[in-house]
């Protein structure tokens, strides 16, 4: 069963996005300047295989329809 600890950051991003590139610049000093917009993405990767991968959270940079970054949010404890 998911804990406050691990949900509480992924809520943070699911209900603004736009942490994402400022974590990014803040802590790795990414310069972002260029994705000024950020948006969720789904968090199901499927493949030609039938195995379904999942991430906590997936962030897109940029306009959504041609996205120049997408990030892969994983929550670990």
């Amino acid at each position: 069963m998911p804990t406050n600890e691990h949900e509480l950051p992924l809520e943070m991003v699911r209900n603004r996005p736009q942490l994402v590139p400022e974590m990014l610049r803040t802590v790795f000093g990414l310069d972002m300047s260029d994705h000024a917009r950020a948006t969720l993405a789904s968090e199901s990767y499927a493949d030609t295989n039938p195995a379904e991968l999942r991430c906590d959270a997936t962030v897109l940079l940029g306009d959504p329809e041609s996205p120049a970054l997408g990030v892969v949010v994983e929550s670990q404890l």
